[in-house]
């Protein structure tokens, strides 16, 4: 039988496991996409060559090959950042250029969306800024766009940034095929408790990645509300202080 240790209450415990659980089970299923992107290029790139071809599009084949590889690494590195912050005792706020973190997410996830024929467009102002602990905002943002780039084809995805109060509105909005009703009123679901987690839920997301971006906030005093776009596709607006 384990024991739950002695400085750490039993439900801080059971969410911290509950949540360990919930990360393994996101490395498996955030980094299929781009490694099943990776490997249906190398297997075209493969039968051409061995027909003594040199296909014209070799080039477009290694940047694709590049952007995925550069991709699980970049998930991977994410949710390692996203275990240590769960070790770690506090968040650390402060002021974080926003713009300068959106355009890294940005580049990072180019060469899928080009592949895909979607235009990435970043309207966020230079010189924006929220408060904000760094690790969790680039965990957040990488796990929305990463949804959005993933669930869209011949389309775009467009972010954008506005004032609201004493909050910062983090728009990403994509023309996708949308969200499920059912999928939308659980991330809408308000939470009452320290924890994102709503362990007692019947419902389970497809993906895992929102569920963290729900946890995450949380731990930053920040908001998420998600609706369908006016005509298709997925609008996620993300809440963070302005201020520290």
């Amino acid at each position: 039988m384990t024991e739950t240790p002695s400085n750490q209450p039993p439900d801080d415990w059971a969410r911290e496991v509950h949540m360990q659980q919930l990360l393994i089970s996101a490395i498996v299923h955030d980094i299929k996409t781009p490694l099943r992107y990776f490997m249906w290029t190398v297997k075209a790139l493969q039968q051409d060559l061995s027909k003594g071809e040199f296909p014209a599009s070799v080039h477009d084949m290694a940047t694709l090959m590049y952007g995925s590889a550069e991709r699980m690494h970049g998930m991977v590195e994410e949710l390692l950042q996203y275990y240590r912050m769960q070790l770690s005792a506090g968040r650390r706020m402060k002021p974080v250029d926003l713009y300068k973190l959106v355009t890294a997410k940005t580049a990072l996830f180019g060469p899928i969306a080009l592949a895909k024929q979607v235009t990435i467009d970043n309207q966020v102002e230079k010189g924006t800024m929220i408060c904000t602990d760094a690790e969790c905002a680039s965990v957040i943002l990488h796990n929305v766009l990463d949804n959005a780039v993933k669930f869209t084809l011949v389309g775009y995805v467009r972010i954008k940034a506005k004032i609201a109060g004493a909050y910062l509105q983090l728009e990403i909005a994509d023309s996708g095929g949308g969200m499920s009703r059912e999928y939308i009123d659980w991330c809408n679901k308000e939470i009452i408790n320290t924890s994102g987690i709503l362990t007692e839920d019947d419902f389970r997301p497809p993906g895992l990645g929102l569920l963290l971006v729900r946890d995450l906030l949380v731990k930053v005093k920040g908001k998420l509300q998600v609706s369908r776009g006016q005509h298709t596709g997925t609008t996620v607006v993300l809440e963070f202080p302005i201020t520290c």
